[in-house]
């Protein structure tokens, strides 16, 4: 899926990053028939790529050529604190699907009661927080409704908000110790419930938090969107291309 000669394509769309928000706005493109290219700054990790075996390796290299390889942010980011200068690994993926390669496939929706923030720190005097958001969830809604469909999301009910995770696929069943858990914290008057997740828990699926699954069962957006963007939708993608800056006028990109 890299063309050959990508200059000579007057390409629709040009997306920059492989993650959650470009494979899934690149695939939709793709799907509805326009010419997409994705530049990916990572490796190309699906397919024919070695993608271990779903576990974290406490004893990995953090040379950057092997953090590439894992699908990890190759190098240390650095900021001030109170105890000087500090460099750490930050949990950002860099690669096919971007982040959502290593994240835990938690997708849950934001509340009603996120889009008043104001509303929710009533101690907060003098704060700028808004009354509302410019948006209200119901006009997410149906977003999240079909978002869910396309990241195979799976979880409960929250007894808490009615409807919220009512249609949803059921997660698998809950192991003895988890089981014990979810009774003790509802005897205690909680209301525990299924996080919802993005999986197809397929057999053997150890949800391969922090690290590339190798069975296509995390819904990571290279999995999910960016390969059927490629291969049946006729979308590109040059892997190993990082973007240092756009050149653009007030109605169009020209490099």
């Amino acid at each position: 899926q890299i063309p050959d000669d990508p200059a000579a394509t007057i390409w629709d769309v040009v997306v920059v990053g492989t993650g959650m928000g470009g494979a899934t706005a690149g695939y939709a493109l793709a799907r509805a028939g326009h010419r997409v290219l994705f530049l990916e700054k990572g490796r190309f990790l699906h397919r024919e790529a070695d993608r271990g075996d779903g576990r974290i390796d406490p004893y990995a290299s953090n040379a950057p050529e092997a953090r590439l390889h894992r699908g990890h942010w190759p190098t240390p980011l650095e900021g001030e604190t109170s105890f000087g200068s500090l460099e750490f690994f930050a949990p950002l993926g860099c690669g096919s699907g971007g982040s959502t390669a290593l994240y835990g496939a938690a997708l849950e929706r934001l509340t009603r009661d996120d889009f008043t923030p104001k509303r929710n720190f009533p101690d907060a005097v003098g704060a700028n927080l808004p009354e509302s958001w410019p948006i209200r969830y119901e006009e997410l809604e149906p977003y999240y409704e079909r978002a869910e469909q396309l990241y195979r999301v799976r979880g409960d009910e929250d007894p808490l908000r009615p409807g919220y995770g009512a249609g949803l696929g059921k997660p698998p069943g809950l192991s003895a110790r988890d089981q014990e858990l979810t009774e003790f914290l509802r005897g205690a008057g909680l209301h525990p419930y299924r996080v919802h997740v993005g999986c197809g828990f397929v057999d053997g699926c150890q949800e391969c938090g922090g690290a590339l699954c190798p069975r296509e069962c995390k819904s990571d957006a290279g999995t999910i969107c960016l390969l059927p963007a490629l291969e049946k939708f006729g979308a590109k993608i040059l892997p190993e291309c990082e973007v240092t800056r756009l050149v653009a006028s007030e109605s169009a990109v020209q490099e």
